[in-house]
């Protein structure tokens, strides 16, 4: 419910759907530890045995033989009409309000960066659409790339075309493709939120800035155009984070553990 204004109808109703929720359930499986504490924190749950982590990495993890660094970046560009000396920005899921769209289209509309390109992978969702302006700026802006929805190997093929992946959505209870563009090599830039914010390490394998935060994200962006080096020292950090914690035998091995410490818990 936090994704929704503060006192909306729907953070209402949404709030009460889950207390609701948590009062029916027997365990509740939290996907993060931030998650787990604001389940305690909000009240919806009152009993601290009754909630528990699945899993440290998210619920599969990452198939690292679907994303992966691939050794033709320009090649790929060139296959896909880009130039080998572009700044490629991208992003992945649903084109929302929800998944930070506004914040993510402003800011590269206001980038100094005259190479720069934007690739969405992903296509708009009208159950909760994007300002009027935004949709405008995506369907008429020449460097910006909507590839609708593709296979995980394309997916893979699009992430290594890039430079810099970005993660703004208000509210995730993981946050799947940041830890998909880390395994592919990218720096990641994320809002703080759930799930992006505990799995990014701050300067180390990309940012965590505030939620619609326009200026840091411009600001953060540029850092990493200017300074290619940390480009690759941020993009190879990611790849050792996930290959550590987040790997799909790892994080499958996990879950089951905790699930059958989770049911004898009383």
């Amino acid at each position: 419910f936090e994704g929704y204004n503060k006192y909306s109808i729907k953070r209402i109703l949404a709030y009460l759907l889950e207390k609701r929720t948590c009062s029916w359930s027997t365990k509740i499986c939290s996907l993060t530890q931030r998650n787990s504490k604001k389940n305690i924190f909000y009240r919806l749950v009152k009993n601290e045995n009754k909630i528990g982590v699945v899993s440290s990495g998210g619920i599969p993890g990452v198939d690292d033989t679907v994303f992966y660094r691939l050794d033709d970046k320009i090649e790929l560009r060139r296959n896909h009409g880009f130039n080998d000396d572009d700044f490629i920005i991208s992003c992945m899921g649903r084109i929302t309000a929800d998944k930070g769209y506004d914040t993510i289209i402003a800011a590269f509309s206001n980038l100094p960066i005259k190479n720069k390109k934007l690739i969405i992978i992903g296509d708009f969702d009208g159950t909760d659409p994007v300002s009027k302006n935004t949709a405008k700026i995506i369907k008429n802006d020449g460097n910006i790339f909507v590839t609708s929805f593709v296979s995980q190997r394309q997916a893979n093929e699009y992430l290594n075309m890039s430079d810099v992946f970005v993660h703004m959505s208000r509210r995730e209870g993981f946050g799947q493709s940041v830890v998909e563009a880390m395994s592919s090599g990218l720096p990641v830039i994320v809002a703080n939120v759930d799930g992006p914010a505990e799995v990014v390490d701050d300067e180390i394998n990309g940012f965590v800035i505030g939620v619609d935060d326009c200026t840091s994200l411009i600001d953060k962006i540029n850092f990493l155009y200017s300074n290619p080096q940390k480009v690759l020292e941020y993009g190879e950090n990611g790849i050792k984070k996930v290959k550590q914690q987040f790997s799909r035998k790892r994080v499958v091995s996990e879950i089951c553990s905790n699930l059958i410490n989770m049911s004898t818990r009383k």
